[in-house]
């Protein structure tokens, strides 16, 4: 286990509470520290990270601090390097040892930093905070009452088998009415509460992405689209597909051949590594076909979405896609599944919505973009655009992720 410098906390004789200024918390003065245990170890920060340095402004502003601790795999991200020479926080990495020595880890980094507040995000962070927390409890040396446990959920709590069968019903029906919950989207709140989480220990703050990063390409769009392999006539959708199967890359596949037809001037743009590529190859073969363009990551992700004309998410299943908020704050018309955390986009013109699984209406909704006239679909890109700078950025979640702690805090202070 290592980590950058931690910053110093109070004396452990300090009085029990005191009234943080800016926030209304009332905050122990040797415990004002909120712990961030996240599964993440992503090749670029995204908007994840971004919304955590957001956070750590607004609790700055409030006299609290937060500390970040990732899995082992993260520590040779760019992002965690630059991160800690830059000392914004502490950053910690945890070994790859078992659940229960990682959640030891875990246990300790809470008690020396001061926590007030565990917050898990990504499976099995969950499960990681719920231990560390089990043996906070049963550790002699603590002299205070545990820190509160935040389970934040980015995707719908589903399991299958022998996890659904018995851990689900322990883990929301049992477990869950000792931790609170953060949904990002009204659909994963509705998973939750079907699935047995409390519903007085729920909240709901909508995901929010980083509005610089989404929008400033680092490459001209005809760079870009030279790279891409893309003629000055065609019309190109997008799509990201690292996780291909839930992404819905087949009915992308089958969706643009269909089209293809008619349009022969269009091109599927599907960004992903090599488990997308090995599910494209398992479909079609070796051979790719004129209109198909697979392409790698990049960390100025705002290059893709300059350099086409509509943005594509077909997914089986979603929290809140940072990506379709990303297109629409680029201008991008979007052609999205009909699916739950996707409801916030149901009165926006420049979303159009289809049923999930059906590669048929997926065609039929790229077909009408086509043909659309370019003046038609302005006006809806624009208002969408404002929409979600207005609502989604991340100093938008940071604030209210604020508010959900000043509750908390406030709620369970003697």
């Amino acid at each position: 286990m290592s980590k950058t410098d931690a910053l110093p906390i109070g004396p452990p004789e300090a009085p029990a509470h005191v009234l943080v200024r800016g926030a209304n918390i009332r905050s122990p003065l040797t415990r004002n520290t909120i712990v961030h245990v996240a599964e993440f170890g992503a090749p670029y920060p995204g908007s994840f990270i971004a919304a955590l340095r957001a956070l750590g402004v607004c609790l700055g502003r409030a006299e609290l601090r937060q500390i970040l601790v990732l899995p082992a795999r993260a520590r040779q991200r760019h992002w965690a390097a630059d991160w800690q020479m830059q000392d914004e926080l502490p950053l910690f990495f945890l070994s790859p040892g078992s659940l229960w020595k990682r959640a030891g880890e875990v246990a300790a980094i809470a008690l020396r930093q001061g926590a007030l507040l565990v917050h898990g995000h990504f499976c099995p962070a969950d499960w990681l905070t719920w231990f560390a927390l089990l043996r906070l409890r049963s550790n002699p040396l603590r002299r205070q009452p545990p820190p509160l446990l935040v389970w934040h959920y980015h995707s719908s709590p589903t399991s299958a088998g022998f996890a659904r069968s018995l851990l689900g019903p322990l883990k929301y029906r049992l477990l869950s009415r000792s931790i609170h919950h953060v949904a990002v989207s009204e659909g994963i709140l509705k998973a939750m509460l079907a699935r047995g989480v409390p519903a007085n220990l729920c909240r709901l703050v909508l995901n929010g992405i980083n509005l610089q990063r989404a929008t400033a390409p680092a490459n001209p769009r005809a760079q870009v689209r030279s790279d891409l392999a893309l003629g000055e006539q065609q019309t190109a959708f997008l799509l990201f597909g690292h996780d291909p199967e839930r992404k819905g890359v087949d009915l992308a596949l089958k969706a643009a051949a269909g089209v293809f037809n008619e349009f022969p001037d269009i091109a599927l743009v599907i960004v992903g590594q090599e488990k997308m590529r090995r599910y494209v190859r398992e479909r079609l073969g070796n051979a790719q076909p004129a209109w198909l363009r697979l392409a790698e990551p990049r960390e100025a992700v705002a290059d893709y979405y300059n350099a086409v004309e509509f943005f594509l998410s077909p997914s089986r299943s979603e929290g809140l896609p940072f990506a379709v908020l990303e297109a629409l704050a680029n201008r991008l018309p979007v052609i999205s599944s009909d699916i739950p955390g996707m409801e916030w986009a149901r009165g926006l013109e420049a979303v159009r919505l289809c049923p999930s699984g059906d590669a048929a209406s997926l065609a039929r909704q790229m077909r009408q973009l086509l043909v659309e006239p370019a003046e038609a679909l302005e006006a809806p890109a624009l208002r969408a655009r404002d929409y979600v700078r207005e609502h989604h950025s991340t100093e938008v979640w940071a604030r209210e992720m604020l508010r959900v702690y000043s509750s908390l805090i406030n709620d369970s202070a003697p």
